[in-house]
């Protein structure tokens, strides 16, 4: 654990934030995405904040059947459904987790929709199917959704509890989310056609949010990387004016005074000009990676860019300032409310950010504010 960095998280921006996804949404169900920690954010925490939204949140959605585990086993208190998007495990095998603990499986596959049909403890929890309408990863493909039929109709099951989809780049906008949208909806009307009832669907993500292409006729939206404040597109034409929930922050804790031609730390690397090394108590065992190197910080009035290797436990910032020393001790944010500061640190990393959240390790505390 660390003692002068954390990632303090503010339930009052999550709050903000769900209200705008709500309002750009027409008021749906929520099917708020918590895998990978909360990208990061500390799972256990962020489900405590959504307490407050038992009638707007339906079921929280995770990536794998462990990580529902983690969530069931760690909460005394009853919690939301849980949805397991990809690593089911052996349904048969892990029947008792299904049908004991309101953990669902999504069902994207002909094979597992078979072992559910065929049992019949799992046959009396929800059935969750996912289509593939063109993600091409995981989902039933929507050329097989009359074998799908077939089978229900086989097995006396008249109902689908939840229907959904995938988009592959609702963040871009692009015409690849219109052809999905319009082949779910026609897969939805075979269902209908053929009497079997559904519930539930869900298509929209967060770009789509983003970007306005929702599907007004869905009964849900699964909200992930909006939900935390950041934007999936760079370029969405919403601005939507989510605030990201969480501040990293750090701490100087030395201050170097170096003279040009010096080197400095692993690979020594050579210092071109006077200044001063802040040494920062993070590194990529915290989850700063080592690409972090040249992205410039303000601390104060005072501009000052990561210099040479990142390393496991520390970073250092250089800046030609000098006479520093009152430095230390000063606080570092990393990032802040404003979705600008990490989109700064995404395309310095040429990536984006969920990748940069969810690069936090369990070293780094998290600390939750109710305010």
């Amino acid at each position: 654990m660390r003692i002068h960095s954390q990632l303090n998280v503010y339930k009052s921006r999550l709050d903000h934030n769900i209200k705008l996804i709500s309002e750009v949404s027409g008021n749906k169900k929520m099917i708020p995405m918590l895998k990978a920690e909360a990208y990061g954010h500390g799972v256990l925490g962020i489900i405590d904040f959504l307490e407050d939204y038992k009638s707007q949140v339906s079921y929280i959605g995770v990536a794998s059947l462990a990580e529902a585990q983690y969530i069931k086993f760690s909460l005394s208190k009853k919690t939301f459904p849980i949805f397991v998007f990809s690593e089911l495990g052996d349904l048969e095998e892990n029947q008792s987790f299904y049908t004991d603990y309101g953990i669902y499986p999504v069902i994207s596959s002909i094979a597992d929709l078979k072992i559910y049909l065929g049992n019949n403890d799992l046959v009396k929890i929800p059935l969750v199917l996912k289509i593939n309408t063109g993600m091409n990863r995981l989902g039933i493909p929507s050329n097989e959704v009359e074998t799908v039929i077939n089978l229900l109709k086989e097995n006396d099951v008249s109902e689908i509890n939840h229907l959904m989809s995938h988009y592959s780049s609702s963040y871009l906008a692009d015409e690849k989310t219109s052809e999905q949208k319009n082949i779910f909806e026609k897969t939805l009307s075979e269902f209908k056609n053929s009497n079997i009832s559904i519930d539930e669907f869900s298509i929209d993500n967060s770009g789509s949010l983003e970007n306005d292409l929702s599907l007004n006729s869905a009964t849900h939206i699964r909200p992930g990387l909006v939900l935390y404040g950041a934007n999936s597109s760079f370029n969405s034409s919403k601005n939507l004016n989510t605030k990201i929930i969480s501040d990293f922050e750090t701490e100087i804790i030395k201050v170097i005074e170096v003279k040009a031609g010096e080197t400095y730390g692993y690979g020594n690397t050579k210092i071109k000009f006077d200044g001063s090394l802040l040494i920062l108590p993070l590194g990529y065992g915290d989850g700063i990676s080592t690409g972090y190197s040249g992205l410039d910080f303000k601390i104060g009035e005072v501009s000052a860019q990561v210099f040479g290797r990142v390393n496991m436990d520390l970073t250092a910032l250089f800046s030609k300032e000098t006479s520093l020393s009152h430095f230390k001790g000063k606080k570092v944010k990393i990032w802040n409310e404003n979705s600008l500061s990490i989109n700064k640190i995404s395309r310095h990393l040429k990536t984006h950010p969920y990748e940069v959240f969810c690069m936090l390790s369990s070293r780094l505390p998290r600390v939750y504010h109710l305010e």
